[in-house]
């Protein structure tokens, strides 16, 4: 899983924003939270986006965006998504090989 904190537009310094890749859901998501003082509360929370692009699009009215944050968002979702669960038979099958690395 991936996360990147954003920096809040002018005026809006009162929001938390970050983005990122969940490796177990296999989609992006966003999240938006306020904090006026009296506790957090979400202002947006996505997280089944398809792809880098819309995740970026709704985050853009309350985010500065980075540059290279597309290309990052793209890296992290390919690189998690080459990684693979090992299954109960992998681990027993290492185990009995004596072998305890990445399967």
């Amino acid at each position: 899983m991936s996360h990147h904190r954003l920096t809040a537009r002018p005026g809006l310094n009162n929001l938390t924003i970050a983005v990122g890749w969940d490796r177990p859901m296999r989609t992006f998501f966003a999240q938006v939270v306020r904090d006026d003082g009296d506790g957090p509360s979400f202002v947006l929370w996505i997280d089944e986006i398809s792809n880098a692009r819309e995740v970026i699009e709704s985050v853009a009215p309350y985010a500065e965006i980075p540059v290279h944050l597309y290309q990052t968002l793209s890296a992290d979702s390919a690189h998690e998504g080459e990684r693979r669960s090992r299954s109960l038979g992998d681990l027993l099958a290492a185990e009995a090989a004596g072998y305890c690395g990445e399967v």
